[in-house]
């Protein structure tokens, strides 16, 4: 994991993600997280583990998923609600890849030690969406969120893929940039193309 600067941690704990969203619990091992609840955020570790990447990546997954379909029924935009009928068919199939990779590797995908708690944040943010009323304000909310969960991961792909990692990871790791550089500009074009309307 790259040197990460307090604000990461508030995108990531508070915008970006992460996490089994109303209702259930994730599936990803957070028996792990400690919190220096003093400071309010624990030391970071200088990099990520296979199993962390692939816990981060997997929680990511699965916000993006739940809020996806959250927004199908919740957005007043007919692009918005296009964006997340791909975004759930997207990050299932990259959530399905990551575990058989999981397999393959005999690894056991978990949140990163350092981080807070990632599912309760999550958890928070969608119900706080759901209470919303349905409207344009409601829509471009959550595009932000997504544009900034995606950004988050993104960041932390691209340093990892600066390290040395397994082919089987990299490959992935490849993938994974893709998928959210292939579909961040429509979020950011609906995004702009709301704030103009108002």
């Amino acid at each position: 994991m790259k040197k990460t600067s307090h604000a990461f941690i508030t995108t990531v704990c508070l915008t970006a993600t992460l996490a089994a969203c109303q209702g259930r619990d994730s599936e990803y091992d957070t028996s792990g997280v400690q919190v220096d609840s003093a400071a309010g955020m624990a030391a970071l570790p200088q990099e990520y583990t296979e199993a962390e990447l692939l816990g981060l990546i997997g929680l990511a997954n699965e916000g993006t998923i739940e809020l996806a379909k959250l927004a199908q029924t919740k957005a007043t935009s007919a692009e918005v609600k296009s964006l997340a009928g791909k975004a759930v068919e997207g990050h299932t199939a990259l959530d399905r890849k990551a575990k058989d990779l999981a397999a393959q590797l005999n690894l056991t995908p978990m949140v990163p030690s350092a981080d807070e708690s990632l599912a309760d944040n999550q958890r928070k943010w969608t119900e706080e969406l759901n209470s919303k009323t349905k409207n344009r304000e409601w829509d471009a909310a959550y595009l932000q969120h997504e544009i900034d969960r995606h950004e988050t991961i993104l960041d932390e792909v691209k340093d990892a893929l600066t390290r040395e990692q397994r082919p089987e990871m990299r490959a992935f790791l490849e993938e994974v940039r893709t998928h959210i550089e292939g579909h961040l500009p429509a979020y950011r074009s609906t995004l702009d193309s709301l704030r103009a309307k108002e």
